[in-house]
């Protein structure tokens, strides 16, 4: 993911650990392949910036997002057409990125968009400055994001993971699909996939919706506070409560609750 200079605001200081709430209404392609990432793949979900390093360039080359991009070179598969720029998580803005990262081809226009929120999240609460931080996934839906919902997890074809030496692979794990022998492809693997009804979603005092990437399942955030940047402008709001049950959007409900309901 590429990061943008956006104009500074004053800082905001209210912790250790921030969490930056993606808008996934402007940035859908990014965003489905953050939640791939986290859900699916189990990347890295505290992510730690350490200012301008001036490593990123280095770390998005270890990841596989080069020049010529591999959207464009046939090296990897595209959704779509105009889906030339590549884009991945861990972010090579922050440590963890680099080598082994999730890649997949997005819009450049939402590439950008990401990036200039990440710019704007790291200047504004972070003042530009080492800090630790964790997403969360704002309004997915509209069956643009579906790995932030999707009850499967198999990869579409479409999310890779840098060989090096040139080499692309699609990011899955073959898992032997039936007991007497087969191969069902781009599976999940059982021990880094983080079923939706797992997954808890929270209503916040914006009205938005959001779903946490975190697997801890029992982390408090009644009084954590969620970083937003739309349009430039660093936003901040806080948890009315957590969605539970049929509170939830449908996707993220228990299966055998439901069942029950009908």
């Amino acid at each position: 993911m590429r990061a943008f200079t956006l104009l500074s605001l004053a800082p905001f200081v209210l912790g250790q650990q921030y969490l930056l709430n993606l808008d996934c209404t402007d940035y859908p392609g990014p965003c489905n392949n953050d939640c791939y990432a986290a859900y699916v793949a189990n990347k890295p979900l505290i992510l730690n910036y350490n200012g301008p390093d001036g490593q990123a360039a280095a770390r998005r080359r270890a990841a596989g997002c080069v020049s010529s991009s591999p959207c464009t070179n046939g090296k990897m598969a595209t959704p779509n057409t105009d889906e030339t720029s590549c884009d991945e998580y861990p972010y090579a803005s922050v440590v963890e990125g680099g080598s082994g990262a999730i890649l997949r081809c997005t819009q450049l226009s939402e590439n950008t968009a990401e990036g200039t929120a990440l710019s704007g999240f790291f200047s504004s609460v972070c003042g530009n400055q080492p800090c630790t931080f964790m997403i969360t996934f704002g309004n997915p839906g509209g069956g643009q994001t579906p790995y932030c919902l999707d009850g499967g997890g198999a990869n579409d074809g479409f999310e890779y993971s840098y060989q090096g030496n040139g080499n692309y692979q699609l990011a899955n794990r073959d898992l032997n699909a039936t007991e007497d022998g087969g191969w069902g492809l781009h599976e999940p693997d059982p021990a880094d996939y983080f079923p939706p009804h797992l997954r808890r979603e929270f209503l916040l005092a914006d009205g938005s919706r959001t779903i946490v990437s975190s697997r801890n399942l029992t982390a408090s955030y009644d009084d954590a506070i969620f970083y937003s940047v739309r349009n430039g402008t660093v936003f901040q709001t806080h948890v009315v409560k957590e969605l539970l049950h049929f509170e939830k959007r449908l996707e993220l409900q228990d299966p055998a609750l439901r069942d029950s309901s009908l």
